[in-house]
């Protein structure tokens, strides 16, 4: 038993050594936005900029979000607000905002076949915008002042086709924190971050809080048709745009783009329900081995000095404060991210854990019950998401 509890505890120790030396050189080559230097010159021509959200039934918040998006400080902007086929009165309350800069589109009935509802509504969006750059989000995130100029100066100075800002993420004790350290953890091991960044690399990666594109890459890519039934549509956005020559960039919004993506841990765990086992491929041992491999590298480390101590065994007990030091070096990393997570947060890393184990078993179960995935209101099933989803590999 020892035997297996330190085979268990070193290869949990080489994991999240590997995880920091992995993510403090990539996280530490990110810029941060607050400290990006604006050009000077007050005549300098900023590039036009389209601002696109979609709705669904989403009368509580549209009206804020989108009055955010328009009382954000940069000189040539649009919004396109998609009202896609609400059945409340979230029409009604877009077209009330009177402002010349808004266009609202409105959908109606569903989406066309072979087609997911967001993905077409982002589509019908992308063909109503006019500015160089659109900037995808979602209609729950918060703007500060600056956010946009410097997101698209970082665009500029690194001749990028695709920029991500990380946004802050307003959490609101250590189990949210610790849920979505393991979450980011696990997101930017999959589609591994250090070769996003990478100009030679295809891969990238992509955010709905905040994608920002400039439309031609986006045409040149083949836009949201060639991702039609992609659920990670962000993520797949990210993808064909460095598939075809796109560059990638990504800055810290140092709080500058802020979001409340769920409002408690519980509702982390639902919220990715659709998302989980449809962005792996539907590919269940990948959620299988995925669980076991949170479980174990959540757990380890404590209870190997905790075994450790009870049967006086002092290498588990040195293996074992081993890995926690390794993990603590890579909470340190994602904090200049937005995650917030002070030292403390380690403790709650069983939790996490366990949360996101229980968010993957969730997706897997809840998907293959009802033999495809519910998303506003729309049913859609694997095998209609498989006959025409990009398939993207994942670790």
């Amino acid at each position: 038993m020892l035997l297996a509890l330190c085979l268990l505890t070193a290869l949990t120790l080489l994991f999240w050594s590997w995880a920091a030396v992995m993510f403090w050189p990539a996280l530490g080559r990110i810029p941060q936005l607050k400290r990006l230097r604006l050009p000077e010159d007050p005549d300098f021509e900023w590039p036009a900029l389209t601002i696109v959200t979609t709705a669904r039934n989403e009368e509580p918040a549209v009206g804020r979000a989108v009055r955010s998006m328009l009382a954000a400080d940069y000189p040539r902007l649009e919004v396109v607000a998609v009202n896609d086929a609400s059945s409340d009165g979230t029409g009604a309350i877009l077209d009330g905002i009177r402002d010349l800069r808004l266009r609202v589109v409105h959908l109606k009935g569903d989406p066309p076949p072979g087609w997911l509802g967001k993905n077409w509504a982002l589509h019908c969006a992308a063909q109503e915008a006019s500015g160089e750059y659109i900037l995808f989000t979602d209609g729950d995130v918060e703007y500060r002042p600056g956010a946009l100029r410097r997101a698209i100066w970082l665009a500029l100075r690194m001749r990028a086709d695709h920029v991500v800002a990380f946004p802050r993420l307003i959490l609101k004790n250590a189990i949210e924190r610790s849920f979505m350290l393991e979450f980011s953890i696990l997101f930017f091991l999959g589609f591994r971050l250090w070769e996003a960044l990478d100009p030679h690399s295809r891969n990238s990666l992509g955010m709905g809080a905040f994608n920002l594109v400039r439309r031609e890459a986006l045409m040149r890519a083949g836009g949201f048709e060639t991702i039609r039934m992609n659920v990670e549509d962000d993520v797949a956005l990210g993808r064909i745009i460095k598939e075809n020559g796109g560059r990638f960039a990504a800055g810290y919004s140092n709080g500058m783009v802020r979001v409340r993506w769920q409002d408690g841990a519980w509702a982390m765990v639902m919220g990715l329900e659709k998302n989980i086992y449809a962005s792996t491929g539907f590919r269940a041992w990948h959620i299988l081995s995925g669980a076991a491999f949170l479980l174990i590298t959540g757990w380890m480390p404590f209870l190997a000095v905790l075994t450790g101590a009870f049967s006086a065994h002092i290498p588990l007990i040195l293996l074992g404060l081993s890995c926690l030091v390794a993990m603590l070096y890579t909470i340190e990393a994602f904090r200049p991210g937005g995650l917030g997570a002070p030292a403390g947060a380690i403790l709650a890393i069983p939790a996490g854990s366990c949360l996101l184990t229980a968010a993957m078993l969730n997706s897997l179960q809840a998907t293959l019950r009802r033999g495809g995935i519910e998303w506003r209101g729309r049913y859609y099933s694997i095998e209609e998401i498989k006959a025409h989803r990009r398939d993207f590999p994942v670790f």
